[in-house]
């Protein structure tokens, strides 16, 4: 069970430990136009420039979703908050499991100013191209989940849940309620918490 008290070991662990059960996944990276900081020292642009090392590494070369995990975690507090924004998407779209969803449940729900970095200007614009008010579904597992990952394409959740033997669920949201929405594979996720 994932507290705040954990440390980026701990957090890499039960990451760990998550993926092992879940097994592979989807996840890919989302195409899109990148962002440039502003108004950013150098300091900071070298230690940003760092940690994005790390992550890639870990994303790209030795594709270890568990490790980018831990390494976004540990390091989170030293990120800008816009390269906050853009490596929690990235860490999301890696290492997001039923099992390290309370890690992603703290980070999403997180203050730090930027928070439309965490997607790209095309998804940005599309999001607010919806309705005030608007539908979403997901096929939860069996019993139900707290999943925070739905989307506005019925279709997609409709075959992803006949393929994996689920009921599609419904849900009405408000357009100030999404934390973000992801245009990956054609799901149209919106992020939820």
């Amino acid at each position: 069970m994932f507290t705040k008290e954990m440390t980026g070991a701990q957090v890499l662990k039960m990451a760990r430990d998550a993926r092992a059960k879940a097994g592979p996944g989807v996840n890919e990276s989302i195409a899109g136009t990148p962002r440039v900081p502003f108004k950013m020292g150098k300091t900071q642009v070298r230690r940003d420039g760092e940690i994005a090392k790390e992550l890639i590494y870990f994303a790209d070369v030795v594709h270890d979703p568990e490790r980018l995990l831990g390494v976004f975690y540990t390091y989170r507090n030293r990120l800008s908050d816009q390269r906050y924004w853009e490596f929690l998407k990235l860490a999301w779209i890696m290492a997001g499991t039923m099992e390290t969803l309370p890690i992603f449940r703290e980070l999403f729900a997180s203050k730090r100013p930027f928070k439309n970095w965490i997607m790209s200007p095309e998804e940005e614009a599309k999001l607010k191209a919806l309705p005030d008010e608007f539908l979403v579904w997901r096929a939860p597992r069996k019993g139900g989940d707290a999943g925070i990952s739905w989307s506005v394409r019925l279709i997609f959740v409709a075959a992803y849940a006949e393929a994996n033997g689920r009921e599609v669920i419904e849900k009405s949201v408000k357009k100030s309620e999404v934390v973000a929405y992801f245009d990956r594979a054609g799901e149209e996720e919106i992020i939820l918490l």
